[in-house]
């Protein structure tokens, strides 16, 4: 009876030890899935291409494995998916084919229409030609006086012309935020806010990857 007793126990144990290796294989099987899938929408955010697909499928694979990823997922904004679907490197691209309309956009005048587009477009190929007068032409660039919000845009996208070289675009989108007014602030309006969905898309990439690499140590 004795040994049968100690037989069982020893059975339980072993058991109780597979059950554990079993639970551990499961959660590291688990844990490669969640890296696959981000690894996945990573791919597809810098390529530009079917971003909402690896959104919803690392969406779906973290509710089942790791509650703080599902959360980090569930508190980006709605849409984001698809307004960040534009590689950073196109959205860098597309600046740099914009800003001589956002230039010429920072001199057109109230009202805008025909006249006004002429009017910018007009100062603006003044301001490529004569880079050494830049003040002047700001100064020169609504009637004929002095205007703060013509001389405020041309800063800010002198400043911001740079920093899209060196593919900064959170410099950009900080520095037209706070300085572009008017047609020019409208102008770039739309490739601000793609801007900021790529970069919000990017941070909860950061931090799901920091999670993912503390969950393969662990």
């Amino acid at each position: 009876l004795a040994e049968v007793m100690s037989l069982g126990s020893s059975l339980s144990q072993m058991e109780e030890t597979l059950q554990q290796e079993v639970e551990v294989v499961r959660t590291a099987r688990a844990h490669g899935d969640l890296c696959d899938a981000i690894l996945g929408l990573e791919d597809a955010f810098l390529a530009g291409r079917e971003v909402p697909e690896a959104l919803n499928n690392l969406k779906s694979i973290a509710r089942e494995t790791d509650s703080f990823v599902a959360q980090v997922l569930d508190r980006l904004p709605d849409g984001i998916d698809q307004q960040a679907s534009t590689p950073c490197e196109l959205l860098r691209q597309q600046f740099l084919a914009q800003h001589s309309g956002l230039v010429a956009a920072a001199f057109e005048p109230p009202g805008g229409g025909l006249l006004g587009d002429f009017v910018g477009r007009l100062f603006q190929w003044l301001y490529i030609q004569q880079a050494s007068s830049h003040e002047a032409l700001a100064e020169r660039g609504a009637g004929g006086s002095a205007d703060q919000a013509v001389r405020q845009n041309l800063e800010a996208l002198r400043v911001a012309a740079p920093a899209v070289e060196r593919g900064d675009l959170e410099a950009v989108l900080d520095c037209l935020d706070r300085s572009s007014t008017g047609m020019c602030r409208e102008r770039a309006a739309e490739w601000m806010a793609n801007v900021e969905k790529a970069l919000q898309l990017r941070q909860a990439l950061k931090v799901v990857k920091a999670r993912a690499q503390c969950l393969t140590i662990a």
